[in-house]
């Protein structure tokens, strides 16, 4: 039986992809302890780009979320620094994220080759679409935003943090453990659902 899993959420610039030219401008990891029955904050920060186009400062972090571009040209975590410190942190450990096809599939996968390509003896195992898995307890199966999950099994909105990295990734680890509590989430399950 597992007994943690690491919930991930990154802030990027687009929703197409790291290779279509979209930036992970923040970076967030908590723990979930299924024993305990605790989420714990790991990591949340910044990431230093000393240019952004025009285009990705208008997009929807900056824009409408809680972060501003002048946060990426003074962090002092690069790219480099930050996936060897996200790679450090999902070692050997079971990862998930709210929306997995996202953030593992577009994102951390290819910016893992691009920016620490040569680093050997790294791997995680990916645990089961937290989105997917809410799905089970909303109308018709749908795969329902954060916010709906967060509202419909945690019990309210009021509780949701800013729209930040580790904040998501907190909130979307209270997600988890619910479903987990109520039989609807199995962290070593091959399949999605």
């Amino acid at each position: 039986m597992i007994d943690n899993i690491l919930v991930i959420d990154l802030e990027t610039t687009g929703l197409d992809g790291y290779e279509a030219g979209d930036r992970i401008v923040e970076i967030g990891a908590a723990n979930v302890d299924f024993q305990r029955k605790t989420v714990a904050p790991i990591f949340g920060h910044p990431i230093y780009h000393d240019k952004l186009t025009p285009e990705q400062e208008r997009s929807f972090i900056f824009s409408e979320g809680h972060m501003s571009p002048p946060e990426c040209y003074r962090s002092p975590i690069d790219e480099e620094k930050a996936a060897m410190i996200l790679a450090t942190i999902l070692d050997g450990e079971y990862v998930t994220s709210y929306n997995t096809e996202f953030d593992l599939d577009r994102f951390v996968y290819p910016w893992f080759d691009a920016i620490i390509p040569d680093v050997l003896d790294f791997g995680f195992f990916r645990a089961p679409c937290i989105m997917k898995a809410s799905g089970q307890v909303m109308a018709e199966g749908l795969w329902p935003n954060l916010k709906t999950a967060y509202g419909t099994l945690c019990g309210g909105v009021g509780k949701l943090r800013a729209h930040r990295a580790l904040d998501d990734a907190i909130t979307a680890g209270k997600v988890v453990l619910e479903l987990y509590n109520r039989g609807l989430y199995d962290p070593d399950r091959e399949e999605e659902y």
